[in-house]
C-alpha cells in the first residue's frame, strides 16, 4: 500500500483584477494538504478519480468533503481562458517536485514552496496506468488537483496567461531584440566606411553582374 496526499493549485489572484473581499474567499496558490488515501499498488488515476470524488456511505455513493471543495473551487476560481460553464466541472492530476513529504508546525509546503513553480500535470492517457509507475516517489511527492480553468486549452499549459497575450509577448520581445539590435550598430562607423571606400573597387558580386551582363 502506498499513501498518498492530496492538494488543489489554483493561479494566485492579483489584488488588482479582484476585489479583496473576493480574493479573500478564494484559495489562490497552493492549498494545504486537503486528504489522504492508502492506495493499493494495482490504484490507477481513473481509480484515484472515484477515491477522490465517492465515498460509500452506509451502502449509497456519495460525494466526498474533499470533491465538494473542489466543485466551488472548479466553479468559483478566476476562468482567464474561457472555458464554459459545463467545461469548468472538471481537473487534472499534477505534481510539484519537492512539494510533499514530511510536514510539521514549523515547516510549511504550501507557505514555503517556490511560487514560480506550477504542477507537471498528468497525461489524459496515462490516467489508465498504476499511480506508482507515473509517480514512483509518492513519499516525497503529493498529488495536485487543478481545476481545468487553470489550463490553457491551446497547448495544454498550466498557465494564467492567455494564448493571444502570450504570443503578443513574444512578438514585443522579438521587437525588442531587433531595436536593441539596431540601436547597437555604430552608424558613424559604417557610414565613414561607405564613403571612404575605394570608389573603383567593386565587389566580387558586382563584378559578376557585370560580366554576366557583358
Amino acid at each position: 500500500m502506498s499513501r498518498v496526499w492530496l492538494r488543489f493549485f489554483t493561479h494566485p489572484s492579483s489584488t488588482t483584477e479582484t476585489h479583496t473581499f473576493i480574493l479573500g474567499s478564494t484559495p489562490n496558490g497552493l492549498s494545504e494538504r486537503v486528504a489522504t488515501h492508502l492506495l493499493p499498488p494495482s490504484c490507477t488515476f481513473t481509480d484515484l478519480r472515484m477515491l477522490v470524488e465517492c465515498v460509500n456511505d452506509r451502502g449509497m455513493n456519495r460525494r466526498t468533503t474533499v470533491y465538494q471543495d473542489l466543485l466551488h473551487l472548479m466553479t468559483s476560481s478566476p476562468n482567464p481562458h474561457g472555458y464554459g460553464a459545463r467545461e469548468l466541472r472538471g481537473y487534472r492530476f499534477g505534481y510539484i517536485e519537492g512539494v510533499g513529504g514530511q510536514e510539521t508546525a514549523e515547516v510549511s509546503v504550501a507557505r514555503d514552496y517556490d511560487k514560480s513553480l506550477v504542477p507537471s500535470l498528468i497525461p489524459l492517457d496515462a490516467e489508465g496506468e498504476r499511480v506508482r509507475d507515473v509517480i514512483p516517489n509518492l513519499l516525497e511527492v503529493d498529488v495536485i488537483l487543478v481545476p481545468v480553468s487553470q489550463i490553457r486549452q491551446k497547448d495544454g499549459a498550466c498557465t494564467a496567461i492567455a494564448w493571444r497575450e502570450e504570443f503578443e509577448m513574444k512578438e514585443a520581445e522579438k521587437m525588442k531584440k531587433t531595436v536593441d539590435y539596431i540601436n547597437s550598430i555604430d552608424l558613424e562607423k559604417y557610414h565613414a566606411k561607405g564613403v571612404g571606400g575605394d570608389a573603383g573597387e567593386e565587389d566580387e558580386e558586382t563584378k559578376a553582374m557585370i560580366a554576366a551582363e557583358g
